[in-house]
């Protein structure tokens, strides 16, 4: 349901097809469209985007609340920017 939501909120115009699960659960997302999905015992999300030549794929996870500067240095591991890689 909630990838559901995040697809249908992208995708406004209406213009798509999508199934929300392949034969191992997977959601499979509508061509040209990027998605992630992430749950724990009390909580969903989803996030869709439109590929782009700047975005391609997209991530989301749910963890426990960190403290500022752990969540500073993870942020120098885990988000880079093609142009620096």
């Amino acid at each position: 349901m909630c990838s559901a939501t995040a697809l249908e909120n992208l995708l406004r115009d209406g213009e798509y097809y999508w199934r929300l699960k392949s034969s191992n659960r997977a959601v499979l997302w509508p061509k040209n469209i990027a998605g992630s999905i992430s749950h724990s015992n009390n909580f969903v999300t989803a996030v869709t985007i439109k590929h782009s030549n700047e975005v391609q794929s997209i991530g989301v996870d749910i963890e426990k609340i960190m403290s500022t500067q752990k969540a500073i240095d993870l942020s120098q591991t885990i988000l880079k920017c093609a142009h620096s890689q």
